[in-house]
């Protein structure tokens, strides 16, 4: 089930578990990419639609 891919198996690993509860376009399509550089994450799993929302607001957030 989704919570043993998010929470169990990296714990499982030795790795640690950021989660992310709010809206990832909201106040801009950086919200994600500001969380993701401030807590230095490697591995990025997220739904699907995340990744439509982010790809539709382009590329310039993410640099």
């Amino acid at each position: 089930t989704g919570h043993s891919y998010i929470v169990y198996g990296p714990l499982a690993n030795g790795a640690t578990t950021l989660m992310f509860e709010g809206v990832p376009t909201y106040p801009d399509a950086s919200r994600f990419w500001q969380v993701i550089d401030k807590h230095r994450v490697n591995i990025f799993y997220t739904a699907p639609t995340a990744i439509r929302a982010l790809m539709g607001a382009g590329d310039e957030f993410v640099n």
